[in-house]
């Protein structure tokens, strides 16, 4: 790895991506529900705004696995799975989450992806800013929402959360 950064506080990737850090706590609670509406006890869902996603393998009842595709969306041609689907909006309007980005997408809506062959590391501090590691010029490809930082400030950081945690 040859590059440290830090979001810059303020800049719109650092904005959105603290958005979406607050609202992923939500989503417990949106599985809560969908578990209840259900009758189920799946661990997760996809963060979708627009469509109830799961892992079908969690599911144990014969009649909601037919409700999804074999990729985990709800079926678009059936009468349960349209209002499971109604219902799953309301919870997500209920919990504020109409707008939801999940962290990657925020990361790829600001150009914070690794193409082929690059790595990319996300670390998020315990006060909650956001650093990566790569070995290409993030700076550059995310449009200067991010500060140049020395790996030993980087470690120094990791370092620090490691023993308020631990």
């Amino acid at each position: 790895m040859g590059f440290c950064y830090k979001a810059k506080s303020g800049s719109e990737f650092y904005l959105d991506a603290r958005k979406s850090m607050t609202q992923r706590g939500e989503w417990k609670k949106v599985i809560n529900e969908v578990n209840k509406l259900l009758g189920e006890s799946v661990k997760s869902i996809w963060p979708s705004t627009n469509i109830l996603c799961l892992d079908v393998r969690e599911l144990s009842k014969d009649e909601n696995k037919k409700l999804f595709t074999n990729e985990g969306r709800l079926r678009k041609n059936d009468k349960k799975a349209k209002d499971y689907n109604s219902e799953y909006i309301r919870i997500l309007n209920r919990f504020g989450l109409s707008n939801y980005e999940d962290i990657k997408l925020v990361e790829f809506k600001h150009g914070i992806c690794s193409l082929g062959g690059e790595s990319l590391e996300r670390y998020i501090s315990l006060d909650k800013e956001i650093y990566y590691k790569a070995d290409f010029n993030l700076e550059k490809r995310s449009q200067g929402n991010f500060d140049l930082i020395t790996e030993i400030e980087y470690q120094e950081k990791y370092l620090e959360d490691l023993k308020k945690s631990g």
